[in-house]
This record gives structure tokens, sequence and C-alpha cells, in this order.
């Protein structure tokens, strides 16, 4: 596993696991509005980021803030770097009832874009489907 060094200010840790081509991002604390997507652009500049690569997310450490016009951001971002990343797998954590209800309205958002996204209950799950 490789550490990625976050900007202060970025409420994650990020590492990438070279041997399976995965990156794993866990959030802690609470998540203003924004901050996932801060988060994502800092990841998608990084020169070991690929197309198509599978991210484990983990929020099981965090609570997600509820905020329509930050969902709306971040969908749009990912819609602007479609090319960039490819058809990915996106493994999500929830960690939380709220964050489960939450994160499932997002992952109904981006239906229509090329992602494969699926939230799990478990960190294990969430890699036996990545791995899959």
């Amino acid at each position: 596993m490789k550490n990625i060094l976050l900007p202060d200010n970025l409420p994650a840790q990020v590492l990438f696991d070279t041997n399976s081509n995965i990156l794993h991002v866990t959030y802690s604390g609470e998540l203003a509005p924004g901050k996932i997507t801060q988060v994502s652009k800092f990841v998608a500049g990084c020169d070991f980021f690929t197309k198509n690569m599978s991210v484990l997310i983990d929020f099981s450490q965090s609570t997600i803030k509820t905020d329509v016009e930050a969902t709306i951001a971040f969908l749009e971002y990912i819609q602007s770097i479609a090319d960039q990343i490819g058809h990915p797998k996106w493994a999500i954590v929830s960690g939380s009832e709220l964050n489960s209800a939450m994160l499932r309205r997002l992952i109904f958002l981006t239906e229509n874009l090329p992602i494969d996204m699926q939230e799990f209950a478990t960190t294990n799950e969430a890699l036996q489907w990545l791995q899959a």
C-alpha cells in the first residue's frame, strides 16, 4: 500500500494498493458540503490515477451532511471527467443509516454516468465485489 499525502484541509486518508490497483479512500469526521468533491479532484490529478481504476470509498468513520448543491456539483464534476475515469467500479462503505440514505440517493443519481457504483455494509464485501 502506498500512502497518498493529501492537503491538511481534506478530511480523508488515501492509500493506493499497487498489487490490486485499487484506490482506498477513507473519510473521517463531519463532511462539509463540497469536501468529497475536493478530495476527488485531488485524487484524479495524481500521477497514479488511471482510467477504469477501481475505488473503495469508506464513509464508516464520517457523517455526510446532506447538501443538494454540493451533490449537484459533485455529479457535474464527475460528468466533466468522464473520459478521464472511464468506466470504473466504485464500492462504497456507508457505515451508518444516515450515510446509507444519502449514498443511495447519490448512486441513483449516477445511473446515467459511466460509473458502476454500489454500497456495502463492510469493507470485505466491497473488496470482494471490486475484485470480482
